[in-house]
């Protein structure tokens, strides 16, 4: 509801954009986990994962969908 609301009649491309972006993301981490495993140690990936996982709560803080997109 909140993204058809934000995007209004292009909130299909938007889904479409969100869940490619959602699909090559899951394709680097496969790759990119074993490599900074085994270059540096274990806690590399899981260090890796929090800050993205961090970064990605800090930008949902500017998303404000009582306001359309203007496109």
């Amino acid at each position: 509801m909140c993204v058809k609301y934000i995007t209004g009649k292009n909130s299909g491309v938007f889904s479409s954009i969100m869940n490619m972006s959602c699909q090559i993301g899951g394709a680097l981490t496969a790759s990119l986990t074993p490599w900074l495993a085994h270059r540096y140690d274990w806690r590399m990936p899981f260090s890796v994962a929090a800050s993205l996982v961090l970064l990605g709560a800090l930008a949902w803080l500017l998303v404000h969908p009582e306001r359309p997109l203007e496109v």
